[in-house]
């Protein structure tokens, strides 16, 4: 019931009647390790202590209500920088932060808990974002908000960077 559960969820993001945000990730995460706990219980015999009820019921709310887990905002296409050294500087400067942000998070999968690297990526995200804001690639702003929040999250400890999380 667990595995059909996350399966009619990753079916609701990819048909985009649901976000795959920190929420609905760690709800799969939740599903994934009490069905872990679940095959060792059926493989050793030892009892499991994970609450399947509780899990399976926050996997069911995914399902049935997956537009409660849309994002409160839509993404606007970006706008043509029309200014032509501006648009190359913003090419310029985003390309140098994209490529800080891919080394940091390849660094990050090896040593996650990497305080500083965490602190680097979130420097970075936060000024890809204000460059984006800055001319009017409100797409760009957009994903990169999502992106610095998911950072904030695993700083806080509210989720854990995992390969899952690195691959979002």
């Amino acid at each position: 019931m667990l595995i059909q559960q996350i399966e009619e969820i990753l079916k609701n993001v990819q048909s985009r009647r649901c976000a795959l945000n920190a929420l609905v990730g760690d709800r799969i995460h939740q599903g994934l390790e009490a069905i872990e706990q679940l095959v060792h219980e059926a493989v050793t015999g030892q009892p499991n202590t994970a609450d399947v009820t509780q899990i399976l019921d926050q996997l069911v709310q995914v399902v049935d209500h997956p537009e409660e887990f849309l994002p409160d905002h839509t993404i606007a296409p970006s706008s043509f920088i029309e200014d032509e050294e501006l648009r190359h500087l913003y090419d310029i400067s985003s390309q140098h932060h994209l490529h800080k942000l891919e080394e940091g998070l390849q660094y990050l999968r090896q040593h996650p808990n990497d305080v500083s690297t965490l602190e680097e990526l979130q420097r970075e995200t936060h000024s890809l974002k204000g460059d984006s804001r800055g001319v009017g690639a409100d797409a760009v702003e957009t994903l990169t908000h999502q992106v610095e929040e998911i950072l904030e999250a695993v700083q806080s400890g509210s989720i854990v960077f995992d390969s899952f999380v690195g691959d979002r």
